[in-house]
Formats: structure tokens, sequence, C-alpha cells
């Protein structure tokens, strides 16, 4: 579970160490657990604290796929970008900083990365390496793969670069169409997950009379947390639904 922390907050590119993003769930259990309390007692709290981490690392998720979606629409023209440079008799080191001043945040960072690990003297292999390593992401590995093999059994890497950035184009256009397609899905799942705390709260702000037998009475209690289950395991339910993988 830490490891797979320290991915989710190093892909989203957030600030900090990963020690942020484990206090940060720290504090959303605690301030969910006091809500609890508050509200009704022990029972509601406890849950709140479980559920209430759910909120900050679905933000950081959505987060780290934003910044994938802005790295694979850059990749291509990098690509090729790359490719125009060999071809003009640039050498790969000359090739990746003429690529790196067209490019744009986040992919303009990937490529000086490399850049600066070359000029630090590693070697090729070892910085495509550690690129891969700093991102779990396909179409990157596809590209620094192609690369590597390239270099190993040789082969003209002006027309690899560019069949790869072709290849990765078709695929940002089938992601599209597959966002497209699933985004009833998406909004469904939202307004389900959105659907109990909603509705509490206008009942508690125009209506309290009517809820407070929700937070007065046990048995109201655990028909609140058993709601509140039930709409997280609606929710991760359609999310694994529209969830396709190619």
């Amino acid at each position: 579970m830490g490891t797979r922390l320290d991915a989710e907050w190093r892909q989203a590119s957030m600030p900090g160490g990963p020690s942020i993003y484990l206090l940060m769930l720290g504090l959303s259990a605690a301030m969910g657990y006091l809500l609890g309390l508050v509200l009704a007692g022990w029972l509601l709290g406890a849950t709140l604290a479980l559920l209430s981490p759910l909120a900050p690392r679905a933000w950081v998720r959505g987060r780290s796929e934003r910044y994938k979606s802005r790295f694979d629409e850059q990749l291509p023209f990098g690509i090729e970008t790359l490719a125009s440079g060999l071809a003009a008799g640039l050498s790969f080191e000359q090739a990746i900083a003429y690529a790196e001043e067209d490019l744009q945040e986040p992919a303009r960072g990937r490529f000086a990365r490399v850049t600066r690990w070359l000029y630090l003297g590693h070697t090729l292999e070892e910085a495509l390496g550690r690129l891969a390593d700093t991102r779990a992401d396909d179409s990157l590995a596809l590209f620094v793969d192609g690369i590597l093999l390239q270099r190993q059994f040789g082969g003209n890497l002006v027309q690899m670069l560019e069949e790869t950035a072709s290849l990765l184009r078709e695929r940002l256009e089938l992601e599209r169409e597959v966002r497209a397609v699933t985004a009833q899905g998406r909004f469904s799942g939202i307004a389900l997950a959105a659907l109990v705390p909603v509705s509490a709260g206008f009942l508690l702000a125009f209506n309290p009379t009517y809820i407070r037998i929700l937070f007065d009475t046990w048995i109201g209690q655990l028909c609140l947390v058993i709601a509140l289950i039930l709409q997280i395991a609606g929710w991760a339910i359609i999310s694994r639904l529209i969830r396709i993988r190619y």
C-alpha cells in the first residue's frame, strides 16, 4: 500500500514528498471522525474516518490522470520533433534538447530530465531507463523500448520514431472515443456518490427535524452507515465497469 501511495503521489507531480500525502489522508480521516462524532456519534464517526480518505485519494488520482492525458497528447509531437532533428543530422543528445525547446509541460520536463542526465555523464540507455522508471506510462514505455531496441539491433531510427508517433496518435484518438462513449457512466457514478451527502445537507439546512432521526437513534445511524457503504460500493462498481483496457 505504501508503494502504491508513493507511485500515485509522484505520478500526479505533486510538490513535496509522499509523506505529505500520508498527512493529507490522516487529516481527512481525523476530520471525518470529528464530523461524524458531532453529527451523531462514534459509529458514524468511525465510518466517516474510513471513508473520508477516499476523497483526497480520488483527487490525487484525478490529477494524475489529467497529467497523463496532457503528456500523452504532447508526446507524439515531441517524438516527431526528435525525429526531425535526427534527420537533420543532429546527435541524439542535440535532438533531445531541440525537441525540448518546442514542447510544453509536462512533456518538456521529461525531455529536460533526459538532457540533464546525459550531460551528467549517464549513457543514453541509463537516461531513458530512468525516464521510464519515473512514471508508469504505456506510451512512454513504447517510445523508450523502441529506441533501446533500435540501439541494440540497428535499423532506421528516424522511421521508427515517425511510426511510433503515428501509432501514439491513433491510440490517443481511440482513447478519446472511449472517453466519449463512457461519459454517461462516469457522470452516473459522480451523481450516485453525491446523492446521499447532498440530500442530507439540504434536509439538515431546510428541515432538520425530518432527518434528525438518522442521527439521534442507533437504528438511524446504522441505516446511514449502510447507505454510505452502499453508495461507495455502487460508485466503485460503476467506475470498474466503465474502465476499458486497450
